[in-house]
Formats: C-alpha cells, sequence, structure tokens
C-alpha cells in the first residue's frame, strides 16, 4: 500500500482504518510533515502495531513500514537520504528490496542527480525482487497537454 499523506498527523486515524481492512504487508508514505509545521514528528508518532517502521523526516518526509512477520533489515547509507530503503528475505534465497522515496516538486538539477544515483543504486544491488514506490513530484505541463519525462531528460 502507498499513499501521500500530505500530513500524518490529520491523516492517521483514516491510515489506521485502512490497514485494519487490508492488512497490507508494506505501506510507503510520503510527505508526513506539513508544508508549514509548528511541531516535529518522532518515531512515536509514526508507530504502528505490528509493524517495523523505517523512516526518513527530512524535508517532507518519508515512511516504510513492513508487516513484523516479513524480518525486514534496514538499508543504512546514502542511499536513504529523503526516504528509507529496507531488504526483506524471501524463500529460496530469493531478497525483496523495498524503497520510499520522496522527491521535492522543487528540486534541483543537483538534487534529481542524486535521486538517479539513489535508484541506480536500487538496481545495482541485484536483489531478485525490487518495489520502489514514491511522490516523484515529476508532472511537467508542456501546455495542454502533460507528460511525465524520465529524469534523464530534464537537463
Amino acid at each position: 500500500m502507498y499513499t501521500n499523506l500530505d500530513m500524518f498527523h490529520n491523516k492517521k486515524s483514516e491510515l489506521l482504518i485502512r490497514i485494519s481492512q487490508t492488512h497490507p504487508d508494506i505501506i510507503g508514505l510520503t510527505e508526513l510533515n506539513p508544508k508549514a509545521a509548528f511541531w516535529d514528528l518522532c518515531e512515536t508518532d509514526l508507530t504502528i502495531t505490528g509493524y517495523t517502521l523505517y523512516y526518513d523526516l527530512t524535508g517532507r518526509g518519508a515512511a516504510l513500514y513492513v508487516n513484523d512477520n516479513l524480518r525486514s533489515t534496514e538499508i543504512k547509507s546514502s542511499i536513504t537520504h529523503n526516504g528509507s530503503v529496507c531488504i526483506i528475505p524471501l524463500k529460496k534465497g530469493d531478497s525483496l528490496l523495498v524503497g520510499v522515496i520522496y522527491r521535492s516538486p522543487n528540486a534541483d538539477t543537483a538534487q534529481n542527480d542524486y535521486l538517479n544515483a539513489v535508484m541506480k543504486k536500487m538496481v545495482e544491488k541485484r536483489n531478485s525482487h525490487l518495489m520502489i514506490m514514491g511522490d516523484f513530484n515529476y508532472l511537467i505541463s508542456t501546455g495542454i497537454h502533460r507528460q511525465c519525462l524520465p529524469f534523464e531528460n530534464e537537463r
């Protein structure tokens, strides 16, 4: 399950209801922090019973929840800025690399290059399965028509 919350505090009760109805194994959330906050979110605000939490509250924030039964492990490295990444062991030696990423709509070329590098590193890890979710804020208006272009075409 993935959603852009636009603010965690005012959506938490609805999120918990949705989780209790659907029982997802993996949940990705972006835009946890409001655009103008008078408080800071902390881990206790984000905790959901039955799920392991991986999060990054940089900028608008991103959180990744994995069902406790899946024995996930967080990957902490330079690839986790503005997002969270973990690995989940699967059967027969397979593994699932899961990431949730937030890209600001105001990202500059350097930030876009960084995001491209992050995604490239995720692919290069060569896990048997890969899931990347998030808010990439990359819709470009070209007059009447709208189209999404690859990050590398931005220059």
